[in-house]
Formats: structure tokens, sequence, C-alpha cells
């Protein structure tokens, strides 16, 4: 599985190293064919970068969630909007017949609509800034990370999960406002000018 092994001689010490395809195999290596020697994988002698890479990854994670509540709140409050603005017309549905669910189900379609635009337009954005960094291929500083370029990858799960995700959160959080909001009695609706 490797492609490069380096030996170096010195007067007290002699070493190896190998360099592996897929640096994730490198504890299975170890393991299995490295177990009656003194050897380190590339993790263990940079213990304390990977210590800060995973603490990056765990604040990130953390901002990820605030992002899903501002997302979910900036829904409701859009929603929320739209319905104040609209309560004649809700009041003319709900005159005619339109039930809570049917009218909910305006308001989520919409917002599903408007987010789906926004959604394909990150998307968008986001591709065509991959393939620019895939081409300008950014350095890293030698001799601390076991790659010489940042990596850019286009994984098709994360897209599938991303958009999935986002249909989820608009759902949730628009239906749930609408349905609430559209507890406004029909004649006071109606009577609302503005």
């Amino acid at each position: 599985d490797s492609k490069i092994a380096l030996i170096q001689k010195t007067e007290d010490l002699t070493y190896t190293g190998i360099i592996l395809r897929n640096p994730k195999n490198a504890e299975k290596f170890k393991k299995d064919y490295l177990s009656a020697y003194n050897s380190l994988t590339w993790k263990e002698s940079n213990e304390t970068l990977t210590k800060t890479v995973e603490v990056d990854s765990l604040i990130t994670l953390l901002i990820s969630v605030f992002v899903f509540i501002m997302t979910g709140f900036s829904i409701s409050n859009s929603v929320t909007f739209s319905i104040l603005n609209r309560k004649k017309e809700i009041g003319i549905l709900k005159s005619i017949g339109f039930g809570k669910t049917e009218i909910s189900s305006v308001f989520l379609r919409e917002s599903i609509y408007i987010s789906l635009y926004g959604y394909l337009a990150g998307l968008s954005a986001g591709v065509l800034t991959s393939l620019i960094l895939k081409i300008i291929k950014i350095k890293l500083p030698g001799g601390i990370f076991y790659i010489d370029y940042l990596p850019v990858n286009l994984d098709i799960k994360t897209i599938i999960f991303s958009f999935f995700l986002n249909f989820f959160v608009v759902s949730l959080f628009s239906f749930f406002t609408a349905y609430r909001i559209l507890k406004i009695e029909t004649l006071e609706a109606l009577k609302n000018e503005e």
C-alpha cells in the first residue's frame, strides 16, 4: 500500500519513513506490519496538531448548530411577517372554506420554493468556489501536514445531505409557525385594511 519508503542512516539512528496512499490506513498498517518495531504514525508524532484540529472540528460543529437554530428563527420570522401582511387574503381563504392545514400548506410551499432557489444559488457558488480552489491549489506549510495542498473535495453525499437538511429545517419551522399564527379569526382577518 505504500508509494515511497525512505530510509536514512546516521551514526546514532536508523529510521524508515513509509508514505501510504491513504493516510487513514496508517493505524492498521502499523498494527499489521510494524508491531514488532518502535514506530509512530503521523498522527501520533503530531499529537498536538491533531488535538488542535479536533478542537477546531468541535468548534465548527457548535457554530453549525447555532447557524441551524438561527436559520430556523429567520424562517419563522419570514413566515410570520408574510402571514401578518396577508391577513385579508387568509380571511378570504377561510371564508370560502379553506382549513388551517390547507392555508398552512400554501405558506409551506412558498417557503420551500424560496429556500430551494437559495439552496441552488448557494450550491452553485460553492461548486464554483471549489473548482477555483482546485485549480489554484493553495500550498500548505511543509513539515506540518502529510499533504502538500489544501484538499478540496466535492462530495455528492454531502450535497444530498445538505439538501434534505435544508428541506427539513424549512418545512419544520414554516409549518409550525404558519399553523400557530393561522389561529386568526376570519372576521378579524377580513377587517384588516393594512
